[in-house]
């Protein structure tokens, strides 16, 4: 039985290769790696742990993706999300703001992030 994956099949792993998420990725990609640990260390409740982790994948999703890409600002809202959960909220006002930025750009800003509707 032979497989063939053709040009678009190609271009569509590739694709998913790309995504930070993305299960088919190496095991060994250090923007995966650091992400993975932020988050891991997140859940946990190990925030010192996790900050590092989450610079880092702030740092080479940006080199990777550019600073304005939706992936960018996802690593943003990570990192400010784990500064909230340390009451560093000076800290997390501005991460949180240049992400909403980056999403509604790109169209993903999540409902409850919006203004309420001004309807009386």
């Amino acid at each position: 039985m032979h497989f063939r994956l053709g040009v678009l099949g190609l271009i569509v792993l590739g694709f998913l290769v790309s995504l930070p998420g993305a299960k088919v990725a190496a095991q060994s990609d250090p923007l995966r790696i650091a992400h993975r640990q932020c988050m891991t260390s997140v859940k946990q409740g190990r925030y010192e742990k996790a900050e590092p982790f989450c610079l880092r994948a702030l740092k080479l999703g940006e080199a990777k993706f550019g600073r304005e890409h939706k992936y960018t600002g996802t690593f943003l809202k990570n990192l400010a999300a784990l500064f909230r959960a340390q009451g560093r909220y000076a800290d997390a006002e501005p991460l949180y703001k240049r992400s909403l930025a980056i999403l509604e750009k790109a169209g993903l800003v999540p409902l409850k992030w919006r203004e309420p509707s001004a309807k009386v």
